[in-house]
């Protein structure tokens, strides 16, 4: 115990009357003091001692003034840069605080080279932190988790100087890295889960942080947050937790402004302590404000804050209106929850804490809100709300009491007709969602498992619409806006033929009671799109072509806009479908029409998208071209929705990865990942697309920090009731397999393939199963397993080659992924022939600057050469010779098909030309430094480089 319990019962007089003195000029002190009476009068020694040590005091640093216990063969110099401490040589000092300093170091014997952060402590301090650091130790060898600073080395130098040897982390802490990057609240709340994780794992393990802020709390490049610094954490078990000398004499070592009531009083810690720290970090991260506001900013003032006065709502010292509506209800219930003044009142855990956020973020009520039918309600519609159309679209909530009310994504109506027919939509739409939440309730109380099955909710949906049609079959207005919400309803909730029928009945509806030509438009362009995720490519592709027929002699700027998302859409379509030149000129006419007619608006700019979709995967260059120049002209739009900025991201991501830069793709893929969840929510369809594609870039730079990144994602998962859905470990196990690949990892591989794919190669395929069976053909070829690799690629190259006879991106990559399968299982002839195939189609896509010509052209020269047709395999290397170098995502695809050429080059007696070859691979990967030691392709550059 510290030598200020006995006054703790005190310690909020004398706190009052330490403020009272401080306020004093230093010479009037003694005679106030002198001046006390009653109560005050015993207290004047304690602060006459308290005045003394007014600069510890106020400081919160009390360790300054400690005796000193120097080793008795300690130097009396700091460390410097090239000093050894143990087996380590010091680089650069990181930084220095209460408990000593941090230096960047590096082993100097030879073993693991690889950065580290050295904590050494402060000579003056001796044995009282030698003992502090070796609890550290103790505790940080406990702890295992991704967001946790691993714990590499700890002992004595010859100096007898203690040392403990951390994980280096690159990055910056949370709130500068939030402040930075102007992340929008959801993605705060997104890597304060990652942070939540850390200290639940900890407390799992029975230690307490007690250090938690925002300099203990780093963010990496790639959003990653890593949590540093159990040093004064204590253990929960045993007699362990008893005072030691080291709390007697090193005093408070914790940052006043995120310790809690307890901690400040001095009290015995448990876990509720880290929570108000976690909860004085949220409430900072998300209004940008700490929770106390003091006049005088002493650390009494502060100290009197934290055990007296209640948080005010994040919400009231918001910055700006915008970020009061986002924190209002929800963030400021969670927060006040975790801020509570007893531990007792606060979240039971970590992990209570973090289902809250993560409800707030599925739009789910959240515990720490009173229940109410209102909220309910709230939350039920807010859950269930979908943009349909680039141009326009129909956003759905209903809020909470008396006001509730639907309103409408698109610009809004100007015509005092207009304006008064949305209202009356608007009740409709609050009439119908309020009857269906009743049902509801009624049904989880008396039926709960009629709700448990899928599409429960959607059936009663369903359910209330049919008798609305029957009470609004005089009231077509209201009618038609119910059909509108419930078709954009069962779309978000995936329902994708259900929403069709439903926008079927609506568009003959529109169209019998003479809609508005952008309301008819509109569900065109809803319905293509149904269409086309439904896989009927035909007749999305009617669907959009009669749209933009529809009232041809309309053209109000809504009706256009509409238009011109059908073109896109359409154009989009067609490339789908592999009728590149129809595309190519239905994009290039909508992009014309874009330029005259919304040059300041977004549309104008989904139309330079779609044109670099249509040349990514053929001419990747030309693609990146068109997004960057699409960035460049949206950077000044201020109302661009979250689900537009995810899109673009998503794209520019692929762009930016196909031409080899790669960092940036992760940038623009982490972006897509963050805003996605923000719409979506963490477990959303599009979401986890996103964390694949991350993933993806992720694994082509370090295919080890891809594999932490999605076992991060299914621990996340793991932890939901309902666990992980199969489309969603269809998709991680595929980047799973990827990194392995990339690798060069065969045991990794080996454990991965353990997969059943005989439902997958059933009919139809999904779109994730597609990706699995890729990914898996393509790592069981490089782990020599070709029979097994052949079955996959060609149901794979069966699915796309029946869906269309024109190129696509999609068709060429299964084409090549068969190619490579076909030579991996000996069949020279046919991976010849395939090969051949996929240069004709790249032909006729004009797509021979892309690395699919190359790797073809190598691949196909390979085959022949081991046919023993010299002749065909010669032609096709010269080709490949003159053919300019084309940008590939990552040295290891470029060395992957460098190696096909060098191979085909030994197989026709050229053994120089491909030792020099395989000579530039072995070093293009040593200087990746990805490979592992057993590569399959390492070890083949060594062969072909020695032949």
């Amino acid at each position: 115990m510290t030598r200020l319990t006995p006054i703790a019962e005190q310690w909020t007089q004398v706190e009052c009357l330490l403020d009272e003195a401080l306020a004093l000029p230093e010479p009037a002190r003694e005679a106030w003091l002198a001046g006390l009476s009653g109560e005050a009068a015993a207290l004047r020694e304690t602060l006459r001692a308290l005045l003394r040590t007014q600069a510890r005091i106020e400081t919160d640093d009390f360790l300054h003034t400690l005796p000193r216990f120097e080793p008795p063969a300690a130097p009396t110099t700091e460390p410097h840069e090239g000093e050894h401490v143990g087996p380590y040589r010091l680089l650069r000092e990181l930084g220095r605080g209460g408990m000593g300093l941090v230096w960047l170091a590096e082993r100097h014997d030879g073993l693991a080279a690889r950065p580290v952060a050295l904590k050494l402590p402060r000579l003056a301090w001796g044995q009282a932190l030698a003992e502090r650091l070796a609890r550290e130790r103790e505790i940080l060898a406990s702890l295992e988790h991704p967001h946790i600073a691993r714990l590499y080395d700890a002992g004595l130098d010859a100096l007898g100087r203690p040392f403990i040897a951390m994980q280096y982390v690159e990055g910056e802490p949370i709130d500068r890295y939030c402040e930075r990057l102007a992340l929008p609240t959801a993605a705060r709340i997104e890597l304060l889960l990652q942070a939540l994780s850390a200290v639940a794992h900890a407390h799992a393990r029975l230690v307490v942080h007690r250090d938690i802020k925002p300099a203990n709390v780093l963010v990496n490049e790639s959003g990653q947050v890593t949590l540093l610094d159990f040093g004064v954490a204590k253990l929960l078990d045993g007699d362990r937790t008893a005072a030691t000398a080291l709390t007697e004499v090193a005093g408070r070592a914790f940052t006043p402004d995120y310790a809690s009531p307890e901690q400040i009083r001095g009290e015995p810690l448990g876990t509720a302590s880290d929570i108000y720290s976690l909860g004085v970090l949220a409430f900072e991260l998300l209004a940008g404000a700490r929770p106390y506001r003091l006049q005088r900013g002493t650390a009494a003032e502060l100290e009197e804050a934290i055990m007296q006065t209640d948080a005010p709502r994040a919400s009231d010292v918001a910055a700006t209106p915008a970020l009061r509506k986002v924190l209002r209800g929800d963030l400021d219930a969670i927060l006040g929850k975790a801020l509570k003044k007893s531990p007792q009142e606060r979240y039971a855990s970590v992990d209570a804490l973090a289902q809250d956020l993560q409800r707030h973020l599925r739009r789910e009520p959240v515990l720490a809100r009173p229940d109410s039918a209102g909220y309910r309600l709230a939350r039920f519609v807010g859950r269930h709300r979908l943009a349909v159309g680039m141009g326009t679209a129909l956003g759905l909530t209903v809020l909470a009491g008396s006001s509730a009310a639907l309103w409408q994504a698109r610009e809004a109506r100007t015509h005092e007709r207009r304006a008064n027919a949305e209202l009356r939509r608007q009740h409709a739409v609050q009439e119908l969602y309020i009857e269906t939440l009743s049902r509801l309730t009624v049904l989880g109380a008396e039926e709960p498992e009629a709700l448990s099955k899928p599409g429960g909710v959607s059936a009663v949906l369903m359910e209330r619409l049919k008798d609305f049609e029957k009470r609004n079959a005089d009231n077509p207005e209201a009618l038609g806006a119910q059909l509108e919400s419930v078709m954009i309803q069962l779309n978000y909730d995936a329902r994708y033929a259900e929403s069709l029928a439903v926008g079927q009945q609506l568009l003959k509806h529109q169209k019998a009671h003479d809609a508005p030509a952008d309301d008819v438009l509109n569900t065109y362009a809803s319905l293509g799109r149904t269409l086309q995720k439904l896989g009927r490519l035909d007749e999305s592709e009617a669907m959009r072509r009669e749209g933009l027929r529809w009232a041809p002699t309309v053209r109000d700027p809504e009706s256009n806009s509409i238009r011109l998302t059908l073109a896109a859409d359409l154009g989009d379509l067609l490339i789908n479908k592999g009728q590149r030149a129809e595309a190519l000129q239905v994009l290039t006419e909508a992009d014309r029409i874009a330029r005259e007619t919304f040059a300041e608006d977004h549309l104008r700019y989904d139309t330079l998208i779609s044109l670099a979709h249509f040349y990514l995967g053929f001419d990747d260059a030309k693609g990146l071209e068109l997004m960057r120049q699409s960035e460049a002209e949206i950077a000044h739009l201020s109302n661009l929705d979250a689900d537009y900025r995810a899109n673009f991201a998503w794209w520019m991501s692929d762009a930016l990865a196909a031409n080899g830069d790669l960092a940036a793709a992760e940038v623009q893929a982490t972006r897509a990942v963050e805003l996605y969840r923000q719409t979506t929510g963490r477990d959303g369809r599009m979401a986890q697309r996103a964390l694949s594609r991350l993933a993806s870039v992720v694994a082509h730079r370090e295919p080890a920090r891809a594999a932490a990144l999605l076992a991060q994602e299914r621990q996340w998962f793991a932890a939901r009731p309902d666990g992980i859905k199969g489309s969603t470990e269809r998709l991680l196990r595929a980047r799973e397999l990827e990194a392995a690949a990339l690798a060069g990892d065969v045991a990794g591989i080996e454990s991965l393939a353990q997969v059943d794919t005989a439902p997958l190669l059933k009919t139809p395929m999904p779109l994730d199963g597609e990706a699995l069976l890729t990914q898996l053909s393509r790592a069981l070829v490089l782990a020599g397993r070709g029979e097994q690799a052949l079955p996959l690629a060609e149901a794979v190259f069966a699915k796309q080659a029946g869906r269309s006879g024109g190129v696509t991106l999609a068709k060429a990559s299964a084409e090549l992924t068969l190619a490579h399968a076909q030579l991996a299982a000996a069949r020279p002839a046919d991976a010849l022939r395939t090969a051949q195939a996929l240069l004709l189609h790249l032909d006729e896509a004009q797509g021979q600057s892309h690395r699919s010509y190359r790797e073809a052209l190598a691949l196909g020269a390979l085959a022949a050469a081991q046919l023993k047709d010299a002749a065909t395999a010669g032609m096709l290397l010269q080709r490949l010779e003159r053919q300019p170098r084309p940008p590939f995502p990552s040295a290891v695809e470029r060395a992957d098909c460098d190696l096909l050429q060098a191979q085909a080059l030994l197989q026709l007696g050229r053994q120089p030309e491909a030792a020099q070859i395989a000579e530039g691979v072995q070093r293009a990967l040593a200087t990746s430094g990805l490979q592992h030691a057993q590569s399959p392709r390492l070890l083949q550059a060594r062969t072909l480089a020695g032949a």
